[in-house]
């Protein structure tokens, strides 16, 4: 993949990886992965893979689906309020427009 960085890619991205893919990845990798986009919420913390990838300069990026306006945009705070991009995925407006109003709720 490090042969793609330069005119066709900025950067390179991973998805799903524990902290063990990632270590390896660095151990062999010229050009480090920039993000690792998992899952995260109320019972999927990832407390241990959050931290390490901070340490080696990964950022997380949270994949959230969007199952119930209230419920949903509780677990997305959370998210974000520990510094996590979130990536939400909806097709129903009035649920895009709950996840715009997390932006409020955080401040």
């Amino acid at each position: 993949m490090e042969a793609f960085v330069g005119s066709q890619c900025h950067s390179i991205g991973v998805s799903n990886f524990t902290q063990k893919t990632p270590a390896t990845i660095l151990e062999a990798a010229t050009i480090p992965p920039v993000l690792n986009q998992v899952e995260l919420h109320a019972l999927n913390l990832n407390c241990a893979l959050v931290p390490w990838c901070k340490e080696h300069g990964i950022q997380i990026v949270n994949i959230a689906a969007d199952h119930s306006i209230g419920t949903a945009v509780v677990s997305l705070l959370e998210v974000v309020q520990r510094s996590i991009a979130v990536i939400s995925k909806s097709a129903t407006p009035s649920r895009i427009e709950a996840n715009i109003r997390l932006v409020t709720l955080r401040r």
